[in-house]
C-alpha cells in the first residue's frame, strides 16, 4: 500500500469552568488531535483498501501520544475518548471506515482500562467542514455523565485528495453534571458496557445450564394420552324415564 503522506498536524485543549453554574473546583479539559493526510484513493475506485488501516497505525499512535501530552501526561486522569474522519471530495464514505480500528486502538493501546467502544462518526466534505466527534467514558459506554462531543475542524482542510483523521479525548464529566443515570463509582463489570447483568445473564454458565435443561426436559418420559371416546355412552332408557318424571 501507498506510504501515508501527513500535510500536517493541529492539536488543541478546551478548558471548561462552567456552563452558568457554580464555578468548578477543577475545569473539564477537552482536547483534540487532527492530521490532514493525502487520501491514495481519491478519484478512483480501488477494490481492496484494507491494507492501508496497517499503514495508519503509527500515526494514530502519534496522535494519541500528542493528545495525551497535551492533556498533561497523565494517562489516569483521561476518561473519555472518540474519533472520526472527514474525507475530501474526490475520496468516497468507505475510505473513512480505514480510520475506525487504527484509531481506536491507537488511544486503547496509551489509555488504561480503556475497555469501552471508541465512538465515531464520518462524513465526506470540502475544506472547513466542521465535524462533531462523539465521547464517552473509556471503561462503560453508558456512563451518561461523560456523554459529550468535541467539534473540530480546519480552514483548509481536507481537500478534495484528503483525508482529515481526528481524535478527541477528555478530563471528567461534563460540567454541572446531574441527569443521573450510570456513575463512574457503580461500573461493575469490567465489559466496557454496563453495571450490572440483565435479568438474562448472557454468562457461558447460564447458557450452559438453560441447554441442559432443555435437555433433560426433552429425555423425560411422557405419560400416555387417556382414550379418546368415540361416542357418548348412551343412558340406560329406565334412568332417562325417571329423570323426565
Amino acid at each position: 500500500m501507498p506510504d501515508v503522506k501527513l500535510r500536517k498536524l493541529v492539536t488543541g485543549i478546551e478548558e471548561i469552568f462552567h456552563e452558568g453554574g457554580p464555578v468548578a473546583p477543577t475545569p473539564r479539559r477537552r482536547g483534540w488531535c487532527l492530521a490532514v493526510i493525502h487520501n491514495p484513493f481519491a478519484g478512483k475506485y480501488v477494490e481492496n483498501i484494507q491494507p492501508f488501516m496497517d499503514d495508519l497505525k503509527p500515526l494514530g499512535m502519534e496522535m494519541a501520544a500528542k493528545l495525551i501530552a497535551a492533556l498533561g501526561g497523565n494517562r489516569g486522569l483521561i476518561d473519555g475518548y472518540g474519533k472520526g474522519i472527514i474525507v475530501g471530495g474526490a475520496g468516497e464514505l468507505e475510505h473513512a471506515a480505514l480510520w475506525h480500528a487504527p484509531g481506536g486502538y491507537s488511544m486503547r493501546e496509551h489509555l488504561p482500562d480503556s475497555l469501552a467502544i471508541v465512538p465515531s462518526t464520518k462524513k465526506v466534505g470540502g475544506p472547513g467542514t466542521r465535524l462533531d466527534v462523539p465521547v464517552t467514558h473509556k471503561m462503560a459506554s453508558y456512563v451518561r455523565s461523560h456523554f459529550d462531543s468535541v467539534e473540530v475542524g480546519i480552514d483548509d482542510s481536507p481537500r478534495a485528495d484528503e483525508m482529515l483523521l481526528a481524535l478527541a479525548m477528555t478530563v471528567g464529566p461534563r460540567i454541572h453534571s446531574r441527569s443521573g443515570g450510570l456513575e463512574v463509582s457503580d461500573i461493575k463489570l469490567k465489559d466496557g458496557q454496563k453495571r450490572q447483568k440483565p435479568i438474562f445473564a448472557r454468562s457461558w454458565w447460564w447458557s450452559m445450564k438453560c441447554i441442559l435443561n432443555r435437555a433433560r426436559l426433552l429425555r423425560r418420559p411422557r405419560a400416555a394420552p387417556p382414550p379418546l371416546l368415540s361416542s357418548p355412552t348412551p343412558l340406560p332408557a329406565g334412568l332417562w324415564l325417571t329423570s323426565r318424571s
